[in-house]
C-alpha cells in the first residue's frame, strides 16, 4: 500500500513539472497591460526577458524553468494570449 502510493506521488510531481514546461496557451488572460503581463507570467513561473508595446499588441519574450524561449503577444484589449510561438532562434532574428 505504502509502495503505491509513493509511487502515486512521485508520478503527479512529474506530471506536475511536465505541465510547467509547456507555453501558455491561446486564449488565456495575462492582464491588459505590461505590468499585469509581467506580473502574471512570473506568478505562472515564466521569466519575462523583454516586453514591449509593440502595434497596439503586447510582445514578450519568455523563457520556462528548462530554458526554453517563446515569443508570447497579448491583446490589451481583451488581455488574451492571441500568438505563441517557441523562438528557437532559426528565423535568423538571433
Amino acid at each position: 500500500m505504502k509502495r503505491s502510493m509513493i509511487a502515486g506521488l512521485a508520478m503527479a510531481t512529474l506530471s506536475v513539472g511536465a505541465v510547467q514546461a509547456a507555453p501558455p496557451q491561446l486564449g488565456l488572460w495575462l492582464g491588459n497591460d505590461m505590468t499585469d503581463v509581467t506580473k502574471n507570467l512570473g506568478t505562472m513561473g515564466y521569466d519575462v526577458l523583454v516586453i514591449a508595446l509593440d502595434d497596439d499588441i503586447i510582445e514578450a519574450e519568455i523563457s520556462d524553468a528548462g530554458g526554453d524561449i517563446y515569443d508570447v503577444e497579448v491583446d490589451p484589449l481583451t488581455g488574451l494570449v492571441v500568438f505563441v510561438e517557441s523562438d528557437d532562434d532559426d528565423d535568423g532574428d538571433a
